[in-house]
């Protein structure tokens, strides 16, 4: 199991990346930028976080196909 600072980590890496890749759209004014890409990007990991923990028994075939839609949708912004 993941202990509290390496969730921490993950999460604020990928906080971090994906608000780099915000801001690179909004200077050069594409419609998605740093708010929505960071906030996307902390959903997304905190949800992997979550699937790949000891406890993510409960997840079954089913629940797993639903997050993999929900995270393409997302992508597809």
């Amino acid at each position: 199991m993941l202990d509290w600072t390496e969730i921490a980590l993950r999460l604020g890496v990928a906080t971090l990346v994906g608000g780099l890749i915000g801001l690179n759209r909004d200077l050069r004014g594409k419609p998605i930028g740093l708010k929505t890409l960071a906030l996307v990007s902390l959903a997304t990991a905190m949800l992997l976080v979550l699937v790949h923990s000891d406890e993510a028994k409960i997840v079954s075939d089913a629940g797993s196909r639903v997050m993999q839609g929900i995270l393409t949708g997302i992508g597809f912004l």
